[in-house]
């Protein structure tokens, strides 16, 4: 998720070195409070708690994100350092993801993202000469409803749809069970799946049909 190289001499971001510590910090309900698009101005809930109704964009060109996933991501320090500064700032680190496919930089403008995206948590953010690393921590589907900013920093109104599908329905569970003895066969053939799995364990259930698909989709080789 690279755009254009980019080369000059760069001072070191305060911002980026103290986005190290927010893991820690982030929901600390003492927080000073913030604007509606997520800066600091006065907040009242921990980020633990809150799914923003405004959030800034990051296109994404490999592949979607699906909200089971976590993993690192690295995108080109120029274009987005101000997106994540702004994000750095919020209360709940949260920015969303979306696929554009073969879109380049020239030809990214609003109007290729998708109305559906992810939203993820931002980690161990870090900045390392041209670029910006984190790690994405999926959480959930968001669909676009209004553009706040049609140039980067984009910025956007979501909100987030619920999940169609019962779980506690007989044909969902055995579409359910069939997914998983799919996801143990693939295990033998890439011993990354298994640690994928020990991850996405770790934040849902088996029985959750939602998730499941979409870890079964993160792990395939097919491309978006």
């Amino acid at each position: 998720m690279s755009d254009q190289d980019y080369d000059r001499e760069h001072e070191h971001q305060d911002w980026l070195t103290e986005s190290e510590s927010h893991d820690s910090q982030e929901d600390n309900p003492k927080s000073n409070g913030y604007r509606s698009d997520g800066e600091r101005v006065n907040s009242l809930l921990p980020a633990s708690e809150m799914l923003p109704e405004r959030i800034y964009l990051l296109p994404i060109h490999n592949r979607p994100f699906f909200p089971a996933q976590v993993q690192p991501l690295v995108i080109n320090r120029e274009r987005w350092e101000e997106t994540m500064r702004r994000v750095n700032n919020t209360p709940h680190h949260t920015i969303g993801v979306a696929f554009v496919g073969e879109h380049g930089v020239e030809s990214l403008d609003h109007e290729v993202f998708p109305e559906i995206g992810t939203a993820v948590k931002v980690h161990k953010l870090k900045g390392e000469d041209q670029q910006i690393q984190f790690i994405a921590q999926g959480l959930q589907r968001f669909k676009i409803q209004r553009w706040l900013s049609k140039e980067p920093p984009y910025l956007v109104e979501v909100t987030y749809p619920k999940e169609p599908v019962n779980a506690e329905d007989e044909e969902t569970r055995a579409y359910a069970m069939a997914i998983i003895n799919g996801i143990k066969e693939l295990l033998p053939i890439n011993p990354l799946y298994g640690e994928e799995l020990k991850h996405y364990l770790n934040r849902f259930s088996p029985h959750q049909p939602g998730p499941l698909t979409d870890f079964a989709a993160a792990i395939t080789s097919a491309k978006g």
